[in-house]
């Protein structure tokens, strides 16, 4: 079948895209931020105010559980802080220490050179064609 590698492909793509996310944030002194938490960062980071969980969920596609435990070790490195929830005192809306503050704009640097490295030599045209058709098979594995 044509195209039976695409998974394995876009695997390959994002285990190097993370290896790169960590060396350079190792580089710079930022122990226990993994790549996958860096979404966490940008949502924070985009907002003055704290975020709700229910709202990475939303944003990021990932499950509540990934969410927490990454929230969790983010916590323990002291990057993020909870606070009540004024609306539900049953839950925690989740802010940036200075600390996790200070990673953003080193998050965004590395962010423009792996696009940078990613999208070489391809026009953008194919860049967005091929983001056409990951947002079909996307929506083809959510269905």
């Amino acid at each position: 079948m044509i195209g039976n590698n695409i998974l394995s492909r876009v695997s390959c793509i994002r285990e190097r895209s993370y290896i790169r996310i960590e060396e350079a944030l190792r580089r710079e002194g930022f122990e226990g931020i993994t790549a996958s938490q860096g979404d966490l960062f940008m949502i924070l980071g985009s907002r003055s105010e704290p975020v709700r969980i229910s709202e990475f969920v939303e944003r990021t596609g990932k499950a509540k559980s990934t969410i927490t435990s990454n929230l969790k070790t983010l916590e323990k490195h002291s990057y993020v802080f909870k606070v009540r929830n004024p609306d539900d005192s049953r839950s925690f809306m989740i802010s940036l220490t200075d600390k996790g503050r200070s990673v953003l704009p080193l998050m965004k640097e590395i962010s423009e050179e792996l696009y940078g490295i990613i999208y070489k030599d391809i026009s953008e045209d194919s860049i967005r064609l091929l983001s056409h058709i990951l947002g079909k098979i996307e929506t083809n594995l959510s269905s």
